[in-house]
């Protein structure tokens, strides 16, 4: 399923939508703790080290292009159909926070 963000997100804003990156970020490894719908600072420190980890710029600000990598099971997993490298997110990466 697609979702598309209807604004960028950032620290301190609360909604569905943040409860939707929550759910992505868990997804991949991250944990997330406090209220499901803030976006607070382990939130931010999470978005952070993904930006990091993939390249991006480090801003921990959630826009639609970083939303969409984080939620494509290919690109989250750091796979593309054959491949046999080693996930970039995700359990089994060499950043699984989940060891």
């Amino acid at each position: 399923m697609v979702i598309k963000l209807k604004r960028n997100l950032k620290i301190g804003m609360q909604g569905n939508d943040v409860k939707a990156l929550h759910e992505a970020l868990i997804a991949v490894g991250f944990s997330v703790n406090g209220t499901p719908r803030h976006f607070g600072q382990e939130t931010k420190n999470a978005v952070e080290e993904i930006q990091k980890r993939l390249g991006m710029k480090v801003s921990g600000l959630v826009n639609q292009p970083f939303f969409d990598r984080l939620t494509n099971p290919f690109i989250l997993k750091g796979q593309v159909p054959n491949s046999t490298e080693t996930p970039l997110l995700g359990p089994g990466s060499e950043f699984s926070t989940s060891r």
